[in-house]
């Protein structure tokens, strides 16, 4: 009797280990990757004389969603916080004018700080707007870091297997330590203004 006792109960353990097994293996997070085509981050501002812009087209990093996330849209209850790293070679921040290039990458000490970085810190969903969210995040630019707050959209696509991202958000480069670019156009003195808008549109894609 005993032996039969010790049999069922072994049985009991090892089912139990079994669902164990499963509920993990059920609850691991889907890990976005990066593409190396479909993104782009745009960061525009004015000056003395005109207005102006520069993009990257090079967003790496990564985002992984836990398994309880909604990103289905039907819920807003975040239960456990999406890790979010992302990086951008600052010398793929492109004007399409050398000059103005060559100052960016001076203002910003590309030789000593070659990335932009971000990691996500808090995200809570916007009530009756489905995957849309108010995010806060730490970037690092010109080796300072700040937290900043970002309203952003996540979009699935091809059934899941690809998530966009987009946003915008408003900062000064003073924040930064990044003194405003002067230039000279055409014998006139430009001073880019303090203050730009940074948008973000990045895809990711399981692997």
């Amino acid at each position: 009797m005993t032996t039969q006792m010790n049999r069922t109960t072994l049985g009991a353990l090892s089912a139990a280990l079994l669902l164990l097994g499963g509920a993990t293996q059920a609850a691991e997070p889907v890990t976005y990757w990066a593409q190396s085509k479909g993104s782009k981050i745009t960061v525009a501002g004015g000056s003395t004389m005109h207005a102006w812009k520069i993009e990257a087209t090079l967003i790496g990093g990564t985002i992984k969603i836990p398994a309880d996330f909604p990103l289905d849209g039907k819920s807003t209850e975040i239960k456990t916080l999406p890790e979010v790293n992302a990086r951008i070679p600052v010398r793929n921040m492109k004007s399409g004018k050398e000059k103005m290039d060559n100052v960016t990458m001076q203002a910003m000490n590309q030789p000593k700080h070659k990335y932009i970085s971000y990691k996500l810190t808090k995200m809570t969903a916007k009530a009756g707007k489905p995957m849309e969210y108010d995010t806060q995040g730490d970037i690092t630019i010109n080796g300072v870091t700040k937290n900043i707050a970002m309203p952003v959209k996540m979009e699935p696509l091809q059934g899941g297997n690809q998530l966009r991202v987009t946003g915008d958000v408003a900062m000064k480069m003073s924040d930064f330590k990044v003194a405003a670019p002067k230039l000279t156009v055409l014998g006139v003195g430009l001073v880019v203004d303090d203050e730009i808008k940074v948008s973000l549109d990045w895809l990711t894609s399981q692997r």
